[in-house]
């Protein structure tokens, strides 16, 4: 990252600095570490963390003025202007310019696996504080970002929903509300480079707003590691354009070091700008139409995670076991 962008605007962190079932220790030192790694290689720059269902003991679980918030706000208070929030409910917001504000929420409050929210019609008040937050905006002429860990609507693994039906639908209120506010929602949990779009009725003809997911650096869904840079306009925060970079883990696990590469441009990709809802949802109309297009984007949402296809054509080809293996490591080492 930090050789692709030096001295990038701002860093967003999506959640999950800590892998599944750590111990409590474990989970604070991944924590530490994986923010002193981007505080040492980016010391300029506005880190813009969010909490991750991982991140929190029990996993999926928080609830209001929790006492973890204090150990997250000692280790991310570089990067959170005011505590008072983040203490009660674990979200913050940060001005980026006097045309763009970052709005962090915890969206494990609302998660369909969180047992200590489950009865509560606004967790901590965040939703009341969130609409406050976007009336200030609109008030100055700005617009905003909202940053999240877990999105709304149905997990891609199960056909599950992943926040409770009554949390689901205040947050779209809010966002169709204040969607001429919302230039960006950008979240992760997923693992992979994907999206969702919310619409303003039943009959899916206006999109409101795009949760733009980012796929995850751990492989553990079978994905190759990725991150996005995107490029957006100062003046309007509109995100006109993306970046995607993935390393490749078969190529990187034979070659013994890390083998980073740009694995597409979202504009020329999808020939679709810029990354708004209503070009999401053109890219969603074009791929229900176009199964190549789908392919293309199936194989970028595991980002690129075709390290079976060298076992498969080498397979084909291979009289042996050493000559599977000598078949594969040319493809790795070419």
């Amino acid at each position: 990252m930090q050789k692709l962008e030096s001295d990038p605007d701002f860093i967003i962190i999506s959640g999950d600095f800590a892998a599944h079932k750590l111990s409590d220790g474990q989970r604070w030192d991944s924590v530490s570490n994986v923010t002193y790694n981007f505080r040492h290689y980016f010391p300029n720059t506005t880190l813009i963390p969010s909490l991750g269902n991982n991140d929190v003991l029990p996993d999926y679980n928080c609830t209001c003025e929790d006492p973890q918030y204090q150990t997250f706000y000692s280790i991310w208070k570089d990067y959170i202007p005011d505590p008072t929030s983040f203490v009660k409910f674990g979200g913050y917001s940060t001005k980026m310019s006097p045309h763009l504000t970052v709005i962090v929420i915890n969206t494990v409050l609302y998660a369909i696996k969180n047992d200590q929210t489950r009865n509560m019609s606004d967790p901590c008040g965040q939703f009341a504080w969130l609409a406050t937050q976007l009336e200030q905006v609109a008030a100055a002429k700005s617009r905003a970002y909202i940053v999240g860990h877990i999105p709304i609507q149905i997990d891609g693994y199960q056909g599950k929903a992943l926040w409770g039906a009554a949390f689901a639908q205040k947050f779209q209120q809010i966002l169709l509300k204040y969607s001429p506010v919302i230039a960006g929602l950008f979240f992760g949990h997923t693992h992979t480079d994907d999206f969702r779009i919310v619409w303003e009725g039943p009959s899916m003809n206006h999109p409101i707003a795009a949760f733009l997911i980012a796929p995850s650096i751990t492989p553990f869904y079978v994905n190759n590691p990725g991150f996005k840079k995107y490029h957006y306009d100062t003046l309007s925060a509109v995100p006109i354009d993306y970046e995607a970079h993935f390393m490749d883990l078969f190529v990187s696990n034979r070659q013994k070091q890390s083998n980073w590469q740009l694995e597409y441009q979202f504009s020329t990709a999808y020939g679709v700008t810029p990354v708004s809802p209503v070009a999401m949802a053109q890219l969603y109309t074009k791929m229900m139409g176009d199964d190549f297009l789908f392919q293309q984007w199936l194989a970028r949402r595991s980002v690129m995670c075709t390290y079976e296809r060298y076992f498969y054509l080498c397979t084909s080809s291979a009289w042996d076991e050493a000559s599977l293996v000598s078949c594969e490591n040319t493809y790795a080492l070419a």
